[in-house]
């Protein structure tokens, strides 16, 4: 190609489609998110309207349902609320709604409907008919408590739906009704329940009266799972937890203490382990420890994604939870006690495990807690860990014991973890290798400084953290500190601090409980270390990052030092502040030393892969332009091909660049070439990658037509030489190729011509076969042609004319053999195969896009 290589640019534009609504199709009332969804508070499924009543009315004159409350009033405050009944429609039906307090107060002013997925819209009131509630709704009519008048609203005892059903519209209703509720005001996200319907005894709740009505209950339909899983999930499911393992002994108990001096328990919970197998295990459950009665009633097993299982309870193992389980092992309490449980600090919950049976070990134990009702409508924790004193929440006694506990670390996951700095064996690239420091003898202080000269000052915030990417091949104590404006170290004195250390992966996070920011950084770290800005003292600007060692208590290690990075605050996206992406980077780094100090700073994998380009002649030139530092005189490679043994390449010197080629057959453009400098990988990539990467670029539109007449090319050629793969149908192709057909003038006796071929399976070559009834040397060949023995017996030789450029595909070459004269080029073929009716579809495919390569490559190298 004429340029010499094109940086890979990829540019996602992404169309922004805008709509644009009226205000009055939409709803002003939101009582739930700020974005004006409504989070929806009733049932939905199949308990949609546990309990409730369907509401049935013929043709009459009115007819009318009431809420009330058991306790004879509901208490609301203030007028700013909104009062929310759960209903379903079959027909559309209009509704007038009003309160009860001495006096019964309507509603002719607002009201609004919300589906069961939260979409909000506003209902049309019609004179004489009410609140019009379109056919097949479901979800809850919404009702301002302003629009109702002047309400004793601290004692009103009734909430009543009217609906007249001597208007047509509204004869032969079905109306479900479920419960009801209220916002406490316009903004609040909490529905307080008025109505909840636990007991088929509830749907007294809803009563009727006037007109030929009726209600009819709807059954509850029981779920068999609990889904509201408590728990922690993910890095931080088992927080401060335990993992108990056990030895093949007799028995092994595991305790819970509550946090608090009493908890009371009422009789229709459940009580819920977090819990984590390796391998199947079985537990009893026990309240406190002696004499107390095993736990042999119904149990479950509930995922993090709240799907319950049955547990099987065995007679001498209790109840067995599956290998792999992750979740809670639940219980019932009313099985323990039928008139609830109350637990003092010194009562404990027990899980027994029979050790000797050598199904039971390795278990996970997280927090502890109870469903406060059977339906699992709220949770409340018994035990819950929040920090590392917690951990004795979990305990172990017992006589014999051969269990232990050991501690889950907690990881928090509100620290900054997005990684921002390049991985893998990119990791350093132009970063500093700090090595070789020899450990002082004796009590002296001796204080090794590296500096990070930022590009320009940088301000900070006290909320923010600075990443300093590290890597160390033993432990190594490192603290932290920075330079101001005026250069003053002394100023930026770091405290006591808590510091972070994040690996690559970004999964975990080390704390490190630093003194005056120093922290112990431990062998085969790998990522970066997080200093709050709070621990760098009072400055708020930096010019320069500094990590300080003491060889007092360090020595003969290796540390990689990378780029920085700074979070505003824990939340925010990582900024560069130091990144490394030249040579001339690289030189912002310096240390200082004592004097006679043995440590040593140098560059790690200098190089940089700048360009990446192709080039065609018999087959494809995959070209990297590699930068090396400044003075190095020869580099040497390995080059491997995917599904090939890795080839010695040496650089080639080149316009300031060292340049690495891979030579490419057309059936390989697929394959992924990855070159491989010092040990490290410098690039991978494919011809079909390149021109990828050229499409996205703007401009070089010569080039890209060039590239994707080459891909088709290749693309041929591949499944043309792929056993596995067919095509029936042949490109589109209309070009006279008459003027290519090749030639044979038989002018000797002494030299047969057998047939011409064309290669492409290796480089572009021609083959013209013959034999010789004289020796040889006595046959005079072209001199284009270069001659190779077949078969000596058959004294059968081939003239080749190889490595033939796209470029030159046209071109028709005379090539005489003693007496004899062939005419013949790559397109003679060509003209052969589009011209032979028994060519296949995958053969004609290779001549048509060969033609369609070479008259582009023509175009763009001007021939």
């Amino acid at each position: 190609m004429k340029q010499k290589g094109i940086k890979r640019l990829i540019l996602c534009l992404i169309p922004l489609m805008l709509a644009f609504f009226t205000l009055s199709a939409m709803m002003a009332y939101k009582p739930a998110v700020a974005d004006g969804s409504v989070t929806y508070p009733f049932r939905t499924g199949t308990n949609a309207f546990a309990y409730g009543q369907t509401w049935t009315t013929s043709y009459n004159n009115w007819t009318r349902v009431i809420y009330h409350d058991d306790d004879g009033a509901f208490t609301l405050s203030g007028s700013e609320g909104y009062l929310a009944v759960q209903m379903s429609t079959v027909n559309e039906v209009g509704i007038w709604s009003s309160i009860w307090d001495t006096s019964e107060h309507f509603n002719s002013g607002k009201a609004y409907f919300v589906s069961e997925a939260g979409v909000a819209s506003t209902l049309v009131y019609q004179e004489g008919r009410g609140h019009v509630i379109p056919a097949g709704s479901t979800g809850m009519l919404v009702l301002p408590q302003s629009e109702f008048g002047t309400v004793a609203w601290s004692s009103f005892p009734y909430l009543i739906l009217n609906v007249q059903a001597g208007l047509t519209e509204n004869a032969n209703i079905s109306i479900k009704l479920g419960e009801a509720g209220y916002y406490e005001s316009a903004t609040d996200t909490t529905l307080e329940k008025t109505t909840t319907f636990v007991s088929a005894d509830d749907a007294s709740h809803i009563q009727h009266w006037e007109g030929t009505t009726a209600l009819t209950p709807i059954p509850f339909v029981e779920e068999d799972v609990i889904v509201a899983y408590p728990f922690k999930t993910g890095t931080n499911a088992f927080a401060y937890g335990k993992t108990w393992t056990t030895e093949h002994n007799n028995w092994t108990l595991a305790g819970y203490k509550p946090n608090g001096s009493t908890v009371s328990i009422p009789a229709n919970s459940k009580i819920a382990f977090q819990i984590s197998t390796e391998n199947e295990v079985a537990f009893w459950a026990q309240i406190a420890a002696g004499a107390a009665p095993y736990y042999s009633g119904n149990a479950s097993f509930i995922d993090e994604q709240g799907e319950e299982t049955a547990l099987t309870y065995v007679e001498g193992r209790g109840h067995v939870i599956p290998a792999g389980s992750t979740g809670m092992f639940v219980i019932n309490v009313a099985e323990f006690d039928s008139t609830g449980l109350d637990l003092t600090n010194a009562t404990l919950f027990v899980l027994n495990l029979q050790a000797g049976l050598s199904e039971n070990e390795n278990v996970k134990l997280g927090e502890l807690g109870y469903y406060t009702a059977a339906d699992a409508s709220d949770f409340a924790f018994i035990s819950t860990f929040e920090n590392a004193n917690d951990e004795w929440k979990i305990v172990t006694w017992g006589d014999p014991i051969t269990s232990t506990l050991t501690p889950i670390p907690y990881v928090d996951e509100s620290q900054p973890i997005a990684y921002p700095f390049r991985t893998g064996e990119y990791g350093f690239a132009y970063g500093a290798l700090w090595s070789n420091m020899t450990q002082t003898d004796g009590d002296i202080q001796n204080y090794h400084k590296a500096v990070f000269n930022l590009a320009e000052k940088f301000t900070l915030s006290s909320t923010g953290y600075v990443a300093i990417q590290v890597e160390t091949d033993k432990l190594v104590g490192i603290a932290f500190s920075a330079f101001d404006e005026d250069n003053t170290e002394e100023d930026l004195v770091n405290h006591t601090a808590t510091i972070y250390f994040v690996p690559e992966d970004g999964e975990t996070v080390v704390s490190y409980e630093s003194a005056y920011g120093n922290i112990n950084l431990e062998a085969g770290s790998k990522g970066m270390i997080v200093v709050p800005v709070s621990a760098l003292g009072d400055a708020d600007e930096i010019t320069a990052m500094v990590v300080t060692i003491n060889t007092r208590w360090n020595g003969m290690f290796n540390l990689k030092l990378g780029e920085i990075a700074y979070y505003e605050s824990e939340t925010a996206e990582p900024q560069m502040i130091f990144a490394l992406n030249s040579l001339d980077d690289f030189r912002r780094f310096y240390f200082g030393k004592v004097e006679g100090a043995t440590d040593t700073f140098t560059m790690i994998d200098g190089f940089s892969v700048e360009y990446v380009s192709i080039s065609t002649s018999g087959d494809i030139g995959l070209n990297f332009y590699v930068e090396m530092p400044e003075g190095t005189e020869s580099v040497e490679g390995v080059m491997t091909m995917e599904g090939k043994d890795g080839v010695a390449c040496q650089g080639v010197s080149k316009d300031g660049y060292f340049v690495f080629t891979c030579s490419v057959l057309p059936k390989e453009y697929k394959n992924q070439v990855t070159l491989t400098i010092n040990g490290v990988t410098a690039i991978t990539t494919s011809v079909e990658g390149y021109v990828q990467g050229l499409q996205s670029v703007e401009g070089f539109e010569d080039a890209k037509a060039l590239a994707n007449a080459l891909v088709e090319y290749c693309e041929a050629v591949r499944v043309f030489f792929d056993d596995n793969e067919t095509v029936t149908d042949k490109v589109a192709f209309s070009a006279d190729l008459s003027a290519f057909k090749g030639t044979v003038t038989d002018n000797d006796n002494n030299v047969t011509i057998l047939g011409t071929t064309l290669l492409v399976e290796e480089k572009t070559t021609i083959n013209v076969y013959f034999t010789t009834a004289m020796a040889i040397d006595e046959v005079e060949v072209s001199e284009t042609a270069n001659v190779v023995l077949v078969d000596a017996d058959k004294n059968l030789y081939v003239a080749q004319i190889k490595n033939i450029a796209g470029k030159a595909l046209d071109e028709v070459y005379t090539i005489e053999i003693g007496g004899d004269v062939v005419t013949f080029g790559a397109l003679s073929y060509a003209e052969y195969v589009i011209g032979n009716a028994e060519s296949s579809a995958e053969l004609y495919n290779v001549a048509a896009t060969m033609y369609n390569y070479n008259v582009v490559a023509n175009a763009y190298f001007g021939a």
